[in-house]
């Protein structure tokens, strides 16, 4: 079986092996989601309340996940079909017995993502309570774009 996702985690912070494997398994369980923009996944790693930010422009744009993901698939990616997976990397600073963050790197062509996931533990089990994120387009995308040439599909 080809793994869905390859990622690398250095940990800042003092963790016990068990919970920092609960982070991991929810930090894939958001990236498997968006690879496949499987809304069931997604919402599995997230809070009911979560809010989402992408700092593309000079005003960000935040809403709350929960309620409207699927209004705002024009910020997702589509999902990717075969067995090819991108790798990403992470690093987790646990800031207290209930509190983590994360900084996520990953690259979704023609986009290379940068995330903040703010993770808090409620009734036992670690979820996103939000996401902040922004990217950049690969420099053959910029070049395709520039030239006129852009096969990204653009937002509606």
């Amino acid at each position: 079986m080809v793994p869905l996702v390859r990622c690398c985690m250095r940990v800042e912070v003092e963790m016990s092996a068990a919970e920092a494997e609960k982070i991991r398994r929810v930090v894939g369980d958001l990236i498997a989601g968006i690879q496949e923009a499987d809304a069931g996944r997604l919402l599995s790693s997230l809070h009911p309340s979560a809010v989402c930010a992408c700092a593309l422009g000079p005003e960000p744009v935040v809403w709350s996940i929960g309620s409207s993901l699927k209004l705002r698939t024009d910020l997702w990616p589509a999902p990717l079909t075969g067995e090819y997976r991108p790798g990403y990397t992470y690093t987790t600073s646990l800031i207290g017995p209930c509190m983590a963050v994360v900084r996520l790197r990953c690259s979704l062509a023609p986009r290379k993502y940068t995330d903040v996931l703010t993770l808090l533990k409620v009734d036992g089990q670690w979820r996103v309570v939000a996401r902040a994120f922004q990217y950049q387009l690969s420099r053959r995308a910029l070049r395709l774009v520039s030239h006129g040439q852009s096969r990204t599909p653009q937002p509606a």
